[in-house]
């Protein structure tokens, strides 16, 4: 999803890309900072572009969706030319879209009530050994590492409405989210997954049990993909019927 934004005189002052995958061409033994595959991204629209334009990029519901498409014989290569293959991508319809001077702005933050802390049983399969992470200790980690409570930050933009999301959603949950708030009349929702802040991975309540990585990461149980599903779609409908 693109969005333009212009100044009065109709140049481009921002462009907003919305698009999920994890920005994982980098390995493990790769120990520098990079931006991956979102940071040429945005530097191959803000060139073409130009004019000192911006542009912003956020990702979506990429809790189980990793890149494709990157190819080359590094790491760095591979997230380049996937960056650059979704830049022209972007910069196609970039030309294409049409700006209105009256649009509809608006932002509203929400309270996720949040399902109460447990622990894992995949978080002790996969990382207690190598961690020395067993019962005794784990309940007290969870509880330093993340919140009870957390928050849903929603934004509206003419067409668009934005629901940011604090962690990592499956796409299965992102898209039931979108198509909520289309059912209130959205014509383009969208979710901006690690918002604000990070508090698990959130999956459909039967892959918690399937164990492995993300659900060693989801500190909240199995009832935890649902609730935020419920309560995402409840605060983008209400922003948007607003």
């Amino acid at each position: 999803t693109v969005t333009r934004i212009d100044t009065v005189d109709g140049k481009a002052l921002a462009i907003f890309v919305n698009f999920t995958a994890h920005p994982t061409f980098m390995n493990p033994s790769i120990m520098h900072v990079s931006a991956g595959w979102p940071g040429y991204l945005q530097r191959e629209v803000e060139a073409f572009v130009g004019g000192g334009v911006t542009c912003m990029y956020s990702n979506g519901a990429e809790g189980d969706i990793g890149p494709a498409g990157g190819h080359g014989p590094s790491p760095y290569a591979k997230a380049e030319s996937h960056g650059r293959l979704l830049a022209i991508a972007v910069l196609e319809m970039v030309d294409a879209i049409e700006t209105k001077s009256d649009v509809v702005f608006d932002f509203a933050m929400h309270t996720l009530e949040l399902p109460p802390r447990t622990v894992p049983p995949a978080l002790l399969e996969s990382a207690g050994p190598e961690y020395g992470i067993d019962e005794s200790n784990a309940k007290v980690l969870i509880e330093a590492l993340v919140p009870e409570s957390s928050y849903l930050g929603v934004l509206r933009l003419g067409d668009l409405v934005a629901v940011a999301i604090p962690g990592e959603l499956f796409s299965k949950l992102g898209l039931e989210i979108k198509a909520g708030i289309e059912a209130a009349g959205a014509k383009h929702p969208i979710i901006v997954g690690l918002g604000n802040e990070w508090i698990s991975y959130m999956m459909p309540p039967e892959e918690f049990d399937q164990g492995g990585y993300e659900p060693g990461v989801s500190f909240y149980g199995e009832t935890l993909g649902p609730e935020v599903v419920r309560q995402a779609i409840n605060a983008g409908q209400k922003l948007f019927k607003n």
